[in-house]
């Protein structure tokens, strides 16, 4: 059961490194990187915004939760995806690739200064390698 958690993380890992050649390929020629941070907004409000109507078990959140969302959604939605965008428009695939390298070092940093956990040699390693790989 404990790697079934692990297996949704590779299947979305997986799906984000593809992400970055169509975005790079889309934000160069097709269209402006504005436009395409609009779409995904509106898609995913087309997308979400019935489900919460029709489902009912969708509303069942305190309003602290609804706080926390937003601040959330201010962060990842138009902090993130608008930068991933605007930095796509700006660059090739191959080196967004290898800037997204980055990210599970950034996040396992993170993750070590926010939880106060120590950490074992394996995450190290790990995290050296990883910017042994974004460097070479």
């Amino acid at each position: 059961m404990r790697l079934r958690y692990n297996e949704d993380l590779i299947v979305a890992n997986v799906l984000f490194g593809c992400n970055f050649p169509v975005l790079v390929s889309l934000t160069q020629g097709v269209m402006d990187y504005r436009m395409l941070f609009v779409m995904e907004v509106m898609v995913v409000a087309l997308c979400f915004i019935p489900h919460l109507i029709f489902d009912a078990s969708a509303w069942h959140l305190e309003w602290h939760d609804v706080r926390n969302i937003i601040v959330v959604t201010l962060f990842v939605v138009y902090g993130w995806l608008y930068m991933l965008l605007w930095g796509a428009s700006s660059t090739n695939a191959f080196d967004a690739s290898t800037l997204a390298t980055l990210g599970p070092v950034i996040t396992l940093v993170a993750s070590r200064i926010a939880t106060h956990h120590r950490m074992r040699l394996p995450r190290i390693v790990g995290v050296v390698v990883a910017l042994f790989g974004a460097g070479l």
